[in-house]
């Protein structure tokens, strides 16, 4: 009884470990993507306000 116990135990940490696994090293994930090695962020949503030199925020007056 306490022998199966532990092995079904084991075979859902198993199981667990190899989904976390996938998530963690997704290759090929909507958000990234791999450009010479490198992971950068697609851009996605919103263009960024256009800035100064200083950070300041530019904005058209119409």
């Amino acid at each position: 009884y306490v022998l199966s116990e532990l092995a079904l135990n084991t075979e859902i940490n198993n199981n667990q470990n190899i989904r976390n696994q996938n998530k963690s090293t997704a290759p090929a994930s909507a958000s990234y993507s791999i450009v010479n090695g490198l992971v950068i962020a697609k851009k996605r949503g919103r263009k960024p306000l256009p800035r100064d030199e200083n950070g300041k925020i530019i904005r058209k007056i119409n």
